[in-house]
């Protein structure tokens, strides 16, 4: 469990600086007319959502589970498990895609989106998914 808290500790970290970034923001155009909290911005959610990725693998791997061949298999593994259900599933299969949106296709990722998640779902989402994802952890130990 040490090192799902430390993979929580450092959300947390990141969460609050995503959370500096774009709570002052009203809009998306205050977000995309500064190149440097519009990167941010992209660079946070990806590393918050990578931390999640990282977590669940450990998790995984603590637990003897098969290991995913794709990171969106992850949230699969946790429904059957029961560790979330298939509304909590779809929201971490979600965030998995948006990072590999942020990771793969940087180009063609739509503000709108990005700003919508940042400002409004991110750290409920991945604050909900984190935790049940430790309380699985602690399950097993």
């Amino acid at each position: 469990m040490a090192k799902v808290r430390e993979y929580l500790d450092m959300l947390e970290v990141y969460l609050e600086n995503l959370r500096e970034v774009v709570s002052p923001l009203g809009n998306v155009e205050e977000l995309t007319s500064d190149p440097a909290k519009f990167f941010a911005t992209l660079h946070l959610l990806q590393t918050c959502i990578q931390i999640l990725i990282d977590m669940a693998l450990k998790i995984v791997s603590l637990a003897g589970l098969k290991t995913p061949k794709e990171y969106r298999d992850l949230a699969d593994i946790f429904e059957k498990q029961e560790a979330l259900t298939a509304d909590e599933s779809k929201v971490f299969r979600e965030m998995i895609g948006l990072r590999n949106l942020l990771v793969h296709i940087y180009p063609k990722v739509n503000p709108e989106i990005v700003f919508q998640v940042a400002k409004n779902e991110a750290e409920r989402d991945l604050r909900m998914v984190a935790s049940k994802l430790a309380r699985f952890a602690e399950k097993i130990e």
